[in-house]
């Protein structure tokens, strides 16, 4: 499969400030060769049954730290997306992102 993009992983850190509240942080934490596309909530009904926002569907190799609900960007690009789902396939996966709000 062909990759141009790189999708970076980030690790949420929780801690409480002066106030009290909670702030949550995000440190890198890897990167894997990826290749990005534009997606929909409609493709993603059509194709796979699930009825989940998404904006994107990125295509990488399987990766056991992909999973619903981990913070990723991609190239230089300071943007945070979710993953919203993940599909393994045999030997590839398909990961549904949606910018994180």
């Amino acid at each position: 499969m062909f990759y141009k993009n790189k999708m970076k992983f980030y690790k949420a850190i929780k801690t409480k400030d002066s106030y009290g509240s909670w702030i949550t942080t995000y440190t890198y934490n890897k990167s894997v060769d990826c290749d990005k596309q534009p997606y929909s909530r409609q493709l993603l009904l059509k194709d796979y049954g699930y009825d989940l926002d998404c904006t994107n569907r990125v295509f990488c190799d399987l990766n056991d730290e992909i999973d619903d609900g981990v913070i990723v960007s991609f190239d230089n690009d300071t943007t945070k997306f979710r993953v919203q789902k993940a599909l393994p396939w045999d030997d590839y996966m398909d990961v549904m992102v949606i910018e994180n709000v």
